[in-house]
């Protein structure tokens, strides 16, 4: 499963298949979108996710019993 996560800037037109397709498949910057903060967002997963098997830096999390993402 790959899951894509985006924001949009305030007033702009939400064209999500374009996004898709331009930043997620073909890693292109799209001025209609917020950067993301994303090593919160990672800090934030490990602190819910404190007792699983964290690796990769806090990018991928395994316990047994419960599979990995």
């Amino acid at each position: 499963m790959d899951l894509n996560f985006w924001r949009y800037k305030k007033n702009t037109t939400h064209d999500h298949v374009t996004v898709y397709q331009m930043a997620c498949c073909d890693g292109e910057v799209i001025e209609v979108l917020e950067f993301l903060p994303i090593d919160d967002i990672l800090k934030k997963v490990a602190t819910t996710f404190s007792d699983w098997i964290i690796h990769d830096g806090g990018k991928s999390f395994e316990k047994d019993g419960y599979g990995a993402f």
